[in-house]
């Protein structure tokens, strides 16, 4: 699938909070990043990394782009490097007539089976959680290819754009994790307590009940503030 005739692919983002059972959530908003020049599947362009590898770490090394027929450029503050906004992109879709929705749903579909596929080999840990980025492309027949999951994905920000983006990403996940007070010294004085005393790790809902005084953490498959995410 191209967009004004450059290939693309798409980082979604997705927030774990459990596995056995599996609880997770896709972020609405992501990245389309674009070869930085246009698509032709000559053989004598095979070789042209600007035209066939959309990854921003590679089209970074051929400098800024100046064709302003580029979506990077034509996105204006949707835009920078080879990249875009994944909403604007649903926009200008949109408006081409392409179902971003099904898109959207196919999207939802195959980044839920990556982690099905996983979920029995990852042991639950009830104190963790965990971003990932997938890529995900399209062909020409609009079919959802999955390219790979990154685990701890570049949150790094040289942009306006990527601040914008992975900023809200970063907010709406501490929101929807929400962490919750504890009892410092508490912690500190059961720690202690457990180091010297092997007997001491029957006493663990008690331990709890002293480090977290104040509220109850939530319980997977209770509904979180979701910000811009939506539990898939």
């Amino acid at each position: 699938m191209l967009f004004l005739d450059y290939k693309f692919d798409l980082r979604v983002y997705l927030l774990v909070t459990s596995f056995q059972p599996l609880e997770a959530f896709i972020y609405k908003e992501g990245l389309a990043r674009f070869g930085s020049r246009k698509y032709s599947n000559k053989p004598e362009t095979l070789k042209d990394t600007r035209i066939h590898l959309t990854n921003t770490s590679i089209q970074k090394e051929f400098g800024d782009i100046s064709d302003r027929s580029h979506p990077a450029y034509l996105a204006g503050r949707n835009g920078s490097g080879s990249k875009v906004a994944l909403s604007w992109l649903w926009k200008r879709l949109n408006g081409q007539g392409v179902n971003t929705a099904e898109l959207w749903r196919k999207i939802i579909k195959v980044c839920g089976k990556a982690l099905e596929s996983v979920d029995a080999d990852i042991p639950n840990q009830q104190n963790s959680f965990e971003i990932f980025g997938f890529d995900v492309i399209f062909d020409e027949d609009e079919k959802c290819w999955l390219i790979e999951v990154n685990s701890s994905p570049s949150l790094s920000c040289d942009s306006y754009l990527d601040n914008r983006i992975k900023g809200g990403l970063i907010v709406d996940t501490i929101s929807l994790v929400d962490p919750i007070a504890y009892d410092r010294s508490a912690v500190a004085e059961i720690c202690k307590r457990r180091i010297t005393h092997r007997k001491a790790y029957s006493l663990l809902e008690e331990d709890l009940r002293r480090i977290l005084p104040y509220t109850t953490p939530r319980r997977i498959g209770e509904m979180p503030n979701l910000g811009k995410f939506e539990r898939i």
